[in-house]
């Protein structure tokens, strides 16, 4: 007998998704590695504040500047369906109002009674 087979360890994963890995990590580097060296020294382009000329308008001390108030917006007005011409949604508006009417009757106790609805003579059976 011979020395036992060597055991290799195959990951469940497929080897495109450790290119995939490999290919992100690489672009991350190279995005982020030249925002951590060090800061440039000031060129002397920003001025620099005149000691004598008060706080700056964004410190604490600066005096609160007064905004001019805005007025309300109105709401914009909603298109009206009959005047252009949409039949169908007139009709849904008005059907959706009455199911609404007849839901209150059928499943709103102490409502109308519903014998003033059905036609005289009216009957059901189960």
């Amino acid at each position: 007998m011979g020395p036992p087979p060597l055991i290799r360890f195959h990951p469940r994963t497929s080897p495109g998704a450790w290119r995939i890995l490999r290919c992100a990590g690489t672009v991350a580097i190279v995005l982020l590695a030249p925002g951590c060296g060090e800061r440039e020294e000031d060129t002397g382009n920003t001025p620099t504040p005149d000691p004598g000329a008060g706080p700056s308008p964004l410190s604490p001390e600066a005096p609160p500047i007064s905004l001019p108030e805005v007025p309300p917006s109105t709401p914009p007005a909603q298109d009206d369906p009959s005047t252009d011409g949409w039949e169908t949604e007139v009709l849904a508006a008005n059907a959706g109002q009455q199911l609404k009417t007849l839901g209150n009757l059928f499943f709103k106790k102490g409502s109308a009674d519903l014998a003033a609805l059905l036609a005289p003579g009216f009957t059901c059976e189960p």
